[in-house]
C-alpha cells in the first residue's frame, strides 16, 4: 500500500472512530435517560395519587388548619407545599419561595395539571375545589437525586471509556506509524551510515511503497557507487600498466636510437653502416611518434567531452579511397590482398577516423597473416555473399559492415576476450619480425565505432583464420 493511501486510511479511522465513540455513548446515555424517564414519571405519579389523598382536603387551606399529615408526607425526595386561592404560601418546609408576592395568582395558575420536569426535579401543581370555587392550590416536587446520580456516574464512565478509546486509536496509529515511518527510516539510515564507512549493504527486503521504493533506490544507487568504485580502480590499475608499457615501449627504441646515433658521432663506421643505421634511427623513430599519435587518440576518445563529427560520404567513393592505399605495402611482404566494396548509399562517418580503423584492421591483418588478406565494405546480403557460412550468424542485421580476414594462426578464446584491452598484446610469437605493435589499434578502433554507434567483434579459428567485423549504421 501506498503511504500515501495509509496516511489517508490512517486520518479517516482517527477522525471517524472516536465520532463513532462518542456517538455510541451518546445513544447509551441517551437510552438510559429515557428509561429512566419513564420510571420516574411512573413512579411519580404513583406517589403523587398518595399525596393527593391527603392534600385534596379543602381544611388544610384554612389559615389556622393543622397539616400534620401534609408534613408527614414530605422526605428527602418529595416536597409538598400549599397556597391559598390568592396564591399565597400555606405551607412550605423549605425556607425558598416559589413565588413573589406581586404576580403570584397569575403564576399559581400556570401549568395546571401538568407533571413538569427539569434536570433537577419533576413539578405538579393543581387546585382543591368546593363546589366549583377554588379553596386552594397544592405543588408536589418531587426530586430527581437518583436520576441525577446515576447520570454524573454514567457521564464518568463515559468520560473513561471515551478516553480509553481515543488513547487506543492514537496508540495503535502511533504504533503502526512507528513501523510504517520511523523504523524502517531508523534503519535505512543505519545502512547509509554503513556503506559510509565502507560496509557491504545485503538487499533489502521492501514493501512496495515510498520507503520500500527509496530503500532500493539506494541499494541500487550502492551497487552503482561500487561498479564505479571498481571501474575507477581498474581504470587506475589500467593506467598505471599503460605507463609502465609505454615507459618500456618508449625506452626500448631510445636505448636503440641512442646507441646508434653514438656510433654514427665516432666516425669509424663506413657509408654503408650509417645508412644502415640512419635507416634503423628513423624507423625507431616513427614508431615512437605512431605510440605517440595512438596515445593521444586514444586519450582523446576516452575523454566524455569528446564528440564524434560525422559527415555525409558517398559510400562507393569513401570506402574504395579506404581500401586502395594498401597493395603495395602487401606485396611487399609477399601477401596476396582481395578488396571487395558494396556500398552505394550514402553514409554519416567521421573520415578520417574511419581510415585510422581502416589502417588499423589492416595492419593488424598483415602482421599475422600468411598468404591472404581479404578487406570487404558490404550490406547484409552482399556480405552473407562473400563469406563463409559458418560466419553468416555475425550478419544478421541489415548494416553496413567493414570486414578484414586473414588466414594467419588463429586467435585463442581467452585472448580474444582481452584483445580490445589498451596495450594488450597477443603472443608476441605470432607477430612477423619487426612488426610488432603498441597494443592501441584495436582499442581506439573500437572507440570509434562505437562512437558511430556500431560494433566490433573478431572470430578466429582454423577455418577462417582471423575475421575482424565492424558493423556499423546502415546508410540511406
Amino acid at each position: 500500500m501506498k503511504l500515501r493511501t495509509w496516511l489517508l486510511i490512517t486520518y479517516a479511522l482517527a477522525m471517524i472512530l472516536p465520532l463513532i465513540a462518542g456517538y455510541i455513548l451518546f445513544a447509551w446515555i441517551s437510552h438510559y435517560n429515557q428509561q429512566q424517564t419513564v420510571d420516574e414519571v411512573l413512579l411519580s405519579k404513583l406517589e403523587l395519587t398518595t399525596v393527593e389523598r391527603v392534600v385534596n382536603d379543602p381544611a388544610l387551606y384554612q389559615r389556622q388548619a393543622d397539616r400534620a399529615k401534609v408534613e408527614a408526607l414530605v422526605n428527602d425526595q418529595r416536597m409538598i407545599v400549599l397556597y391559598d386561592a390568592e396564591g399565597r404560601v400555606l405551607f412550605n418546609p423549605s425556607p425558598l419561595k416559589l413565588f413573589e408576592s406581586e404576580g403570584a395568582q397569575q403564576k399559581i395558575y400556570e401549568n395546571l395539571y401538568q407533571l413538569k420536569r427539569n434536570y433537577k426535579t419533576y413539578h405538579y401543581r393543581a387546585p382543591v375545589l368546593v363546589n366549583r370555587q377554588v379553596v386552594g392550590f397544592y405543588e408536589v416536587i418531587f426530586y430527581r437525586s437518583d436520576w441525577q446520580e446515576g447520570v454524573a456516574n454514567r457521564t464518568w464512565l463515559v468520560v473513561g471509556i471515551f478516553s480509553v478509546i481515543i488513547l487506543s486509536v492514537f496508540s495503535a496509529i502511533f504504533w503502526l506509524s512507528n513501523r510504517k515511518f520511523t523504523y524502517r527510516l531508523q534503519n535505512l539510515q543505519q545502512q547509509m551510515l554503513a556503506f559510509g564507512q565502507g560496509k557491504v549493504i545485503d538487499k533489502p527486503k521492501t514493501k512496495p511503497d515510498e520507503i520500500g521504493q527509496l530503500a532500493r533506490s539506494f541499494y541500487q544507487m550502492q551497487n552503482k557507487i561500487r561498479d564505479t568504485q571498481q571501474s575507477l580502480r581498474e581504470e587506475q590499475q589500467q593506467k598505471q600498466m599503460m605507463m609502465a608499457s609505454l615507459s618500456h615501449d618508449l625506452k626500448t627504441p631510445l636505448t636503440s636510437i641512442r646507441a646508434y646515433t653514438e656510433a654514427i658521432q665516432h666516425n669509424e663506421l663506413s657509408k654503408q653502416e650509417q645508412a644502415e643505421y640512419t635507416t634503423i634511427i628513423i624507423e625507431k623513430s616513427q614508431y615512437m611518434k605512431q605510440m605517440l599519435d595512438d596515445l593521444t587518440t586514444y586519450a582523446t576518445l576516452q575523454s566524455p567531452q569528446f564528440m564524434m563529427d560525422k559527415v555525409s560520404v558517398d559510400g562507393e567513393e569513401f570506402f574504395d579511397m579506404l581500401l586502395s592505399d594498401y597493395e603495395t605495402l602487401c606485396q611487399e611482404r609477399q601477401l596476396q590482398l582481395r578488396t571487395r566494396n558494396y556500398a552505394r548509399s550514402i553514409y554519416e562517418v567521421n573520415p578520417k577516423q574511419m581510415m585510422r580503423v581502416m589502417d588499423n584492421m589492416m595492419m593488424n591483418a598483415i602482421q599475422h597473416a600468411e598468404l591472404h588478406i581479404m578487406a570487404l565494405v558490404a550490406e547484409q546480403a552482399q556480405a552473407i555473399q562473400e563469406m563463409p557460412l559458418s560466419l553468416h550468424p555475425y550478419f544478421e542485421e541489415e548494416l553496413l559492415y567493414v570486414v578484414v580476414q586473414n588466414d594467419g594462426t588463429p586467435i585463442q578464446e581467452e585472448v580474444i576476450t582481452q584483445i580490445f584491452n589498451p596495450l594488450y598484446q597477443a603472443d608476441l610469437a605470432r607477430t612477423k619480425a619487426g612488426n610488432r605493435g603498441n597494443g592501441l589499434g584495436l582499442s581506439i578502433t573500437k572507440q570509434i565505432i562505437e562512437k558511430h554507434g556500431g560494433t566490433v567483434q573478431i572470430v578466429s579459428n582454423d577455418v577462417v583464420g582471423t575475421v575482424l567485423i565492424c558493423a556499423l549504421p546502415k546508410g540511406e
